[in-house]
């Protein structure tokens, strides 16, 4: 392996060990199980105890607390999402007590879209589709000032969401 190669692991292991770290005490430790149905080797992890329902919670608060460390100014947290993402980041604002903003593409699945709400986040879905989501949430951030924690494209929410394989 090249010393690239080793440098880019080595930093971001540091950063996901960094994340297992921010988000004690933000999410549920979930216990890794034998799947002795499928194989003898294969474990599952049941995320769905975590209280969203996904991994997604880890990434969230990892972002949410960087952020809040980094800038700790923020005005409110601001997500695209169908669902998982934007309950993970609706939670961490409001544990944060920040306002919280989630783009939804009109026709997401009501129960996930009443899940945001009841988390107190609010959604904005009216002309949001699939294709067009990604501009939308930034036309968002330019109108809010929102802090944008992206569902895949953000370290720090990759950075938690590794975590979930190890606690």
């Amino acid at each position: 392996m090249s010393s690239g190669a080793d440098s880019f692991l080595a930093e971001h292991a540091g950063a996901v060990a960094a994340a297992a770290s921010r988000i004690v005490g933000h999410v549920r430790r979930t216990p890794v199980l034998p799947a002795d149905a499928i194989a003898a080797a294969t474990v599952v992890k049941p995320e769905l105890l975590q209280p969203t329902g996904s991994f997604k919670v880890r990434g969230a608060f990892n972002a949410a607390l960087r952020l809040r460390q980094d800038s700790p100014a923020t005005p409110g947290l601001l997500t695209v999402s169908s669902g998982n993402h934007g309950q993970a980041v609706a939670l961490a604002a409001r544990s944060l007590g920040l306002p919280c903003t989630v783009v939804m593409p009109e026709g997401s699945n009501p129960v996930k879209v009443a899940a945001v709400r009841a988390l107190g986040a609010t959604v904005v879905s009216e002309g949001v589709t699939a294709a067009n989501r990604e501009q939308r949430v930034l036309e968002v951030q330019e109108r809010t000032g929102l802090a944008l924690i992206h569902p895949y494209d953000d370290w720090d929410t990759i950075h938690g969401q590794a975590r979930s394989a190890w606690s």
